[in-house]
C-alpha cells in the first residue's frame, strides 16, 4: 500500500501489489487561455452566410425534377411531344412565377436551413422591437438602470 492506495498485501491478487499509472487514459486538450490570436469575438460562433445561388440552384432542380415527372407520366399516356412540351413550359412558367416552395425538411441543407433561421430572427427582432445594431448610449441607459 502506497499513500492509502492500493492493496494492504498483495497475497492472493496474482499482482506485485505496485500500482501503476493507466497508460490507456486520455487527457483532455486544454484551452490555451494565453494564445494571443484568439479574442473573445472569435470564439463566439459567427453565422454562415447564405448563398443565394447555391438556394436558386436548388428550388430550380426540384422545379425540373417535377417536370420531369410529369413528363414521364403524359409519355406513358400517350401524348402527343407538341403537348407534352406546351404542359411542361405552362407548369414550368407557373412554378417559377409562384416562387416555388420546398416543403421537405431537409437537415443537411444549411443554406435553407440559415435562410428560415434569418428569417425567424427578424420576425422575433420586430416583434420584441429591438433594432439591428446597439448604440453606445443604449448601453448606458441599461448600465445605468
Amino acid at each position: 500500500m502506497y499513500n492509502g492506495i492500493g492493496v494492504s498485501t498483495a497475497r492472493g491478487t496474482a499482482t506485485n501489489g505496485y500500482v501503476t499509472k493507466n497508460q490507456a487514459s486520455l487527457k483532455p486538450k486544454s484551452y490555451d487561455k494565453h494564445d494571443k490570436n484568439k479574442n473573445d469575438k472569435d470564439l463566439k460562433d459567427k453565422p454562415k452566410q447564405i448563398n443565394e445561388e447555391l438556394l436558386n440552384h436548388r428550388k430550380k432542380r426540384l422545379i425540373e425534377s417535377k417536370l420531369f415527372e410529369l413528363e414521364d407520366e403524359l409519355i406513358e399516356k400517350g401524348y402527343s411531344e407538341d403537348i407534352i412540351q406546351e404542359k411542361l413550359n405552362k407548369l414550368r412558367i407557373e412554378l417559377e412565377n409562384n416562387k416555388f416552395q420546398d416543403n421537405s425538411n431537409s437537415t443537411t441543407d444549411t443554406h435553407a436551413i440559415n435562410e428560415k433561421k434569418e428569417a425567424h430572427n427578424k420576425r422575433m427582432k420586430e416583434a420584441l422591437g429591438l433594432k439591428d445594431k446597439v448604440d453606445d448610449d443604449d448601453i448606458k441607459v441599461i448600465a445605468n438602470k
